[in-house]
């Protein structure tokens, strides 16, 4: 599955009936599963509230142990992967260089 983006990912869990909340997955449920830092056995309490926007500084955080399912190292290998995948978290001058290869 190192090759899955998560486009794929969707449509490979759809295919084989599985479902979130009695629904199909979406991309936007994959990219959310693949972005939570629950799954590498630590949940943060506290990460959110009414005011601030609505996001808490990290000092303010619980951290709660949970049994873990994926290994830190992995976790850290997708959100970078995600990260390079991402348009809108790229560096600047590599989406320049993509939209000017575009137009050549």
């Amino acid at each position: 599955m190192s090759d899955y983006g998560i486009v794929k990912i969707e449509k490979e869990l759809n295919k084989k009936g599985f479902i979130m909340r009695g629904n199909d997955f979406t991309v936007g449920k994959v990219n959310k599963i693949l972005r939570y830092s629950i799954y590498t056995g630590t949940y943060y309490f506290n990460q959110r509230s009414k005011g601030l926007n609505g996001k808490n500084s990290p000092e303010d955080w619980i951290a709660v142990e949970c049994p873990a399912i994926i290994g830190i190292d992995q976790f850290r290998k997708i959100q970078d992967r995600l990260t390079q995948q991402n348009p809108q978290k790229r560096p600047q001058d590599i989406r320049l260089a993509k939209s000017f290869s575009a137009d050549c």
